[in-house]
């Protein structure tokens, strides 16, 4: 059988598609690699033909637009998200092998082209985190589709596809449909679509073949999962924990195995930006401002002019708001990455009240974190503008780990410390054991930033976040703040921060009401 591989990506996955398609060819010999493209560049592609080395085994499969019309918007609006509901693009294979650009492959791939897949229509493998369509961040709906508690739900990274059955049992279609249906409940947009529609028709695969970040607490390595990282056959940097990126959460040694499939690319030699303590705050800053003016200058070539030239003096407004009251926030319980909140009644009409001054404002598009206190904002105020709400998966809180929940003094405490140490420069502080590390998440507001924002030039945008998450970021990014100015200055619920970007500078003219005057000192100088 033809080892057929399809790897989606857009040009914020460049670097790691890369990294993939060497893995890919390294294990997989032979084999033909189907690029979905959800806009690369002519160089990006360029780059992937080199890495494979010769042009005969990999192709460029567009997903058009026209196909994601009445979606709701992937994380950050890229169409890379949906890419993976396309595989039937690919010219009829008979099997295929789908791979998220986030994975590096580790062993021989004909165990996957060999696997008897019964009547199934794929395998794939148990999503950790989520096992059972009931569990956190899986399927709201469940017992409304007659689904049972404990069935399980797959991770949709690394897929074995029949693709006459896919088609057969019109997957694409339903998929769609469900997700257009099922909109304001989504958790996982299309990996839910996926498990909705292929619902007791998947074969599990063991575990070792998309092995994520789930396994990197050791008190979870146990028993016949004792040697599970040295073991993995595929390797899955899910979440913002990313090799390229700079994560020091990522365990060392899968690391390595990135950047020695990368070193077998055309990118080879190629690291990302050190991220270093509080001497290295400036750095890691001007780091930040060429990521932000690199992906502006990437969608300028993708997307062309929109309402203004982007590499004009055009003002775009980015409207950051934080949610409103939440169940959460009235017990004073600490609420980052858990999503058990949901806006109180005083909450609700916080939102409403947002709505109302919102009518003022003529608003091109409503962003949300995917959080449920935020989605609730965010709907009560597209709802009433008449405009649809954008998922955005970097828009959401940071994580304070195991300190989520609490509401004593000493875990308040604690998240301060870590906190207070961002603002003063030393973002190579976690929270607690398990949370986020300071340039994870300011790198992740900057992609907002620098993909956000070019989509709107000339335009207001609305972004409905996480107080944590804004006061954090935003004094980091914008070019008249320091990242001291962040230090204790809490967002109540509802306030807004305004953001003036121009020519992928951004320039914070109101914070929470106060309007702030040009004598701020730059930090990207």
């Amino acid at each position: 059988m033809a080892m057929d591989v399809v790897i989606a990506a857009d040009c914020a996955y460049a670097v790691p598609l890369n990294a993939c398609a060497s893995s890919v060819i390294a294990h997989g010999p032979g084999c033909h690699l189907h690029v979905l493209d959800c806009g690369l560049s002519a160089d990006d592609r360029r780059a992937v033909q080199a890495t494979v080395g010769d042009a005969d085994t990999v192709s460029f499969v567009t997903v058009p637009e026209d196909r994601l019309t009445g979606l709701p918007s992937a994380p950050c609006g890229s169409p890379a998200t949906y890419a993976r509901l396309f595989v039937d693009l690919v010219d009829q294979p008979e099997r295929l092998l789908y791979l998220d650009a986030d994975t590096i492959v580790r062993s021989s791939l004909q165990p996957l082209f060999d696997v008897d897949l019964g009547e199934a229509t794929l395998a794939a493998v148990r999503e950790m985190y989520t096992p059972t369509v009931s569990a956190d961040n899986g399927i709201l709906g469940w017992q409304g589709l007659g689904f049972r508690a404990d069935d399980p739900y797959f991770n949709a990274g690394v897929m074995v596809v029949d693709s006459a059955r896919w088609k057969a049992r019109s997957i694409q279609a339903r998929c769609l449909s469900y997700l257009r249906s099922a909109a304001p409940s989504l958790n996982l947009f299309d990996q839910e679509a996926l498990n909705v529609a292929l619902h007791g028709s998947w074969l599990e695969l063991p575990v070792t073949w998309n092995v994520t970040r789930y396994w990197y607490k050791e008190s979870r390595r146990v028993g016949a999962y004792a040697n599970i990282l040295e073991r993995a056959d595929i390797i899955h940097f899910i979440s913002a924990d990313k090799p390229w990126l700079g994560s020091d959460i990522v365990p060392p040694e899968l690391s390595r195995h990135f950047f020695e499939a990368l070193d077998r690319s055309s990118l080879a030699g190629w690291r990302p930006p050190g991220h270093a303590g509080r001497s290295g705050a400036l750095a890691l800053r001007q780091a930040l401002r060429q990521t932000i003016l690199g992906t502006t200058a990437r969608l300028r070539d993708l997307l062309g002019p929109r309402t203004g030239d982007i590499g004009s003096a055009v003002v775009t407004r980015l409207l950051f708001v934080r949610h409103g009251e939440t169940d959460h926030n009235v017990d004073k319980r600490i609420c980052t990455h858990s999503d058990s909140a949901r806006l109180s009644p005083k909450g609700v009409r916080q939102a409403a009240d947002l709505a109302r001054l919102l009518g003022a404002v003529q608003l091109a598009s409503v962003y949300s974190s995917p959080m449920v206190r935020a989605v609730q904002t965010a709907t009560v105020i597209g709802e009433s503008l008449g405009l649809p709400v954008i998922g955005c998966d970097d828009l959401r809180e940071l994580s304070a780990g195991e300190l989520d929940g609490r509401s004593d003094p000493a875990a308040y405490d604690e998240l301060n410390a870590a906190l207070d140490g961002w603002c003063r420069g030393d973002v190579a502080i976690r929270i607690g054991a398990f949370g986020d590390v300071g340039s994870d998440v300011v790198e992740r507001m900057a992609n907002v930033m620098a993909i956000v924002a070019p989509r709107h030039v000339g335009q207001v945008v609305l972004l409905v976040s996480h107080g944590g998450l804004l006061q954090m970021t935003l004094p980091w990014l914008c070019s008249n703040l320091r990242p001291e100015y962040g230090l204790r200055r809490h967002i109540d619920n509802s306030a807004i921060i305004e953001v003036e970007w121009t020519d992928g500078v951004a320039h914070c003219v109101a914070w929470a009401g106060n309007r702030l005057t040009a004598d701020f000192l730059p930090i990207l100088d």
